[in-house]
């Protein structure tokens, strides 16, 4: 596709049109911003404005409305044509979905970030573990223990408590809280 400096498409080719869903005569003319989703916008058009005889290309990742109405990553590759006073005239952009790409740097970071979750799980377990092996007071490791929690978890409050099956009761071993007064700053509370 070619692009005035304003944005107006001066040409689009057929893959253009068949990805887009419209016709030639429908588009030039028209803006781009139409085709692309309004939050990307503004990012879009930073870019092009960086357009210079010195930086003539730019590379873009962005969203797009296709013609069957599927929101696809894009990567476009918009290069500025200048006059002899340095002013931009127009830009010729190449684009290629990267959609398939994206969803997979996607689910990457969701693989990666349920990893360091899990690592992090097992870290504390570790640490409980190795904590409790080494007690002789079970009430202060457990003291301990949901203490560490607390902290690492940012929680208000930590108990450790056990069920009597006999009595259906829930008795709490030990428990740490914040005081009211500490949970404006999120500090740990001081225990007595």
């Amino acid at each position: 596709a070619r692009i005035r400096a304003d944005g107006t498409f001066t040409f689009v080719n057929d893959v253009f049109c068949r990805f887009f869903g419209t016709a030639r005569s429908e588009l030039v003319g028209q803006t781009w911003q139409s085709l692309a989703v309004a939050e990307d916008v503004p990012t879009i058009e930073a870019s092009l404005n960086t357009l210079s005889p010195a930086n003539p290309v730019v590379i873009i990742e962005n969203r797009v409305y296709s013609g069957r109405g599927e929101i696809r990553w894009m990567q476009f590759v918009d290069r500025g044509f200048f006059d002899d006073q340095g002013q931009l005239v127009e830009i010729q952009v190449v684009g290629r979905d990267i959609t398939g790409r994206k969803q997979a740097e996607l689910l990457l970071q969701e693989t990666n970030d349920s990893l360091q979750q899990r690592l992090l799980e097992l870290t504390i377990l570790n640490f409980i573990g190795q904590t409790l092996t080494t007690v002789s007071d079970i009430q202060a490791a457990l003291y301990t223990v949901v203490h560490i929690v607390n902290r690492l978890f940012n929680a208000h409050a930590t108990s450790v408590s056990i069920v009597d099956p006999i009595a259906k009761e829930l008795k709490i071993i030990t428990s740490h809280d914040l005081h009211r007064s500490d949970l404006s700053t999120n500090e740990p509370a001081n225990d007595e």
